[in-house]
């Protein structure tokens, strides 16, 4: 059995059906200013390639977790609406917001 098997159930993830786990991101490798170059002969594994060793955030269009589109172009969903979960301090207070 996989560590995936034993950290995520299969009812949740492992393929794109409705209802399941889905993170992607949306990726141009034609991306204006982009940090390589894509040429005529390229195949689409060429480009893939090029991508998972060159790239970085400007080929990156969208950003999905838990099928939430997260990102969009320069902007991140959180800069448009902010709302502040309180947190546990480990002390019992609850009032201290998350991520300070």
């Amino acid at each position: 059995m996989s560590v995936s098997s034993k950290l995520l159930p299969q009812h949740q993830v492992g393929t794109f059906e409705e209802g399941k786990e889905f993170d992607a991101l949306l990726v141009d490798v034609n991306a204006e200013g982009g940090p390589f170059d894509i040429f005529d002969g390229d195949t689409v594994e060429d480009q893939f390639e090029k991508f998972i060793n060159l790239g970085d955030d400007r080929n990156i269009i969208e950003v999905y977790v838990q099928g939430v589109m997260v990102k969009q172009g320069d902007e991140f969903a959180g800069e448009r609406q902010r709302s502040v979960q309180p947190c546990h301090d480990g002390l019992g207070d609850v009032s201290v917001p998350c991520g300070t």
